[in-house]
């Protein structure tokens, strides 16, 4: 860019307002890109809490299903002696 003693010519004005343009573009692009990101990470953080409760859920209905199939063992042992 070359400056006069008037400033810029508007051959100069007009591609830095271009410039401007496509920068402001790009950068709308990005906050797209970037809020679309963020988005899909909360909805992995609340898949991965769902399929955490479903595990922890599991292993307590198994946890409890042991200790009844115990005890009922523990009952019949005697029986059976």
């Amino acid at each position: 860019m070359i400056e006069g003693e008037n400033g810029p010519s508007g051959r100069e004005w007009g591609e830095l307002s271009r410039e401007v343009r496509e920068i402001r573009h790009d950068l709308r692009n990005l906050k797209m890109v970037l809020d679309d990101q963020v988005t899909q990470g909360r909805e992995l953080e609340l898949k991965l809490g769902t399929i955490s409760t479903k595990i922890y859920t599991t292993i307590s209905v198994a946890a409890i299903f042991a200790s009844v199939i115990g005890f009922i063992i523990s009952i019949i042992s005697p029986l059976a002696g």
